[in-house]
């Protein structure tokens, strides 16, 4: 088991709209960057709010909702500067439902080099990677959201165009030194007829 802080989830009420789309400006063709509401955790509906709302890995996370090992789909990856940017869908091992789309800046240089082969390989979801490796980290959500689904999102995570998607802007820190192991958008396709 890898060591997870239990901390309580704090909401940084201070984001907002702006961040989402900042870190998604690499990411821009996927989305209609005018259709999207930053959201309090109150105003998160169900099932989204349990999925979203916590400060726990987005794969156990969705693993356990979809009683699935979760796998990666690469859809488009770059590296600068340390920083491995890339887009990913998860999709159900077993069932081969798409279960989350996520755009991810992860900071190579807080991982060992065998860990680094592991998320350069683009194969296994990051939470995976840091459960195998131990690795321990803070989970800090800092803006939830809807956005509308256009463009290739919408084909990407199956939904109708113009569904209202939700999502999450999040950051895993380093108990150590506090500095980001990586920052995430983690997008839900439509869940309203699961479980």
């Amino acid at each position: 088991m890898y060591d997870m802080p239990s901390i309580p989830f704090k909401h940084n009420r201070n984001m907002n709209k702006e961040t989402v789309l900042e870190f998604l400006n690499d990411f821009k063709h996927l989305f209609d960057v005018l259709d999207i509401e930053a959201l309090v955790p109150e105003n998160v509906p169900e099932p989204y709010a349990g999925l979203l709302v916590h400060d726990n890995d987005m794969t156990s996370t969705l693993e356990k909702y979809f009683s699935d090992e979760l796998k990666l789909q690469l859809l488009d990856k770059k590296i600068e500067n340390q920083i491995l940017t890339r887009s990913v869908l998860l999709i159900g091992e077993k069932s081969n439902v798409v279960t989350e789309y996520g755009a991810i800046h992860i900071f190579l240089d807080k991982f060992t080099e065998e860990a680094q082969a592991y998320i350069l390989d683009s194969k296994v979801p990051l939470g995976a990677i840091l459960r195998k490796f131990n690795i321990s980290f803070v989970s800090q959500p800092q803006t939830f959201f809807r956005i509308k689904a256009v463009h290739e999102i919408s084909g990407l995570l199956k939904v109708p165009e113009g569904s209202w998607l939700y999502g999450r802007q999040n950051v895993l820190l380093d108990p150590m030194d506090n500095k980001p192991l990586a920052q995430i958008i983690e997008i839900l396709p439509n869940l309203q007829d699961e479980h």
